[in-house]
């Protein structure tokens, strides 16, 4: 008798450490001291699904290959606003729902064409937003005549695209050519030049002459006044038959200083 309590004893103690022995083999890291040697480890989700390849890939090279078929969120529309000779397109960092980007988001990519209802292809890419905080690009040299309309995608590591953004449309500034450069400079040479041919104007302003030599201006108006190069721009008033010496008086003085200096 006493050897089978005995016995009966040793039974439950055994079964007792086997039911420890498995539990903790349960709960263990199954690869806490595995290794992949010369080939890849597939990785799936909770359903049974290849997500990731880890190990060596199809070309021989080490790495990994995500694989996830669930497109990431749709990017919020772009801001799009004209420029001189183009359109700049900018991205905040939004998705389209105001949901958070999913941690395996890789990038943004920026598509251009003229037609609205264009489809986003490699066709159509400008540009790529590799920060998911935003970006900005410049599409330069397009056509002031034309309609541009702008869509964003959203890819994931896997290479899963998002639904595109709704179009949105810009129309070029007009850059400034050539011509309208050539133009500018010829009007601002044309200006300087009538300047100093001397510019007369009516009585109580100054007709100053800063050609060289010492050439006689023409007044307008009695009272006109010539500051007269050739002599260390020294002041002349018109008196209706010549031009007289003449001062600045103090009255004058004082209201220009009134006007134009500033104590603190």
């Amino acid at each position: 008798m006493e050897n089978t309590t005995q016995s009966a004893a040793e039974m439950a103690k055994l079964l007792a450490d086997f039911q420890s022995r498995i539990t903790a083999l349960e709960t263990a890291r199954s690869l806490k001291h595995a290794s992949i040697d010369g080939g890849s480890l597939p990785v799936y989700d909770n359903s049974g699904n290849l997500q990731m390849t880890v190990g060596i890939l199809p070309d021989g090279t080490f790495g990994q290959i995500t694989y996830n078929p669930v497109p990431p969120p749709t990017p919020a529309a772009p801001t799009v606003k004209a420029t001189y000779g183009g359109i700049t397109i900018a991205h905040f960092g939004f998705t389209f729902d105001g949901s958070e980007w999913p941690m395996d988001i890789s990038h943004l990519e920026v598509h251009l064409d003229t037609v609205e209802t264009f489809s986003p292809h490699d066709g159509t890419q400008v540009a790529t937003f590799s920060n998911m905080r935003g970006g900005l690009y410049a599409a330069m040299n397009l056509d002031p005549a034309v309609t541009y309309w702008v869509r964003l995608i959203a890819v994931n590591t896997s290479g899963t695209e998002s639904s595109p953004t709704a179009a949105v449309s810009c129309v070029p500034g007009s850059a400034v050519s050539q011509e309208d450069l050539d133009l500018l400079d010829q009007a601002l040479e044309d200006a300087t030049q009538d300047l100093n041919d001397s510019i007369a104007t009516r009585s109580g302003v100054f007709y100053n002459n800063v050609t060289a030599g010492d050439p006689v201006p023409e007044a307008t108006s009695t009272d006109d006044t010539w500051f007269k190069p050739d002599h260390d721009y020294k002041m002349f008033r018109w008196d209706g038959d010549s031009w007289e010496p003449a001062s600045i008086g103090l009255g004058a003085l004082d209201t220009v200083l009134a006007d134009t200096i500033t104590t603190t």
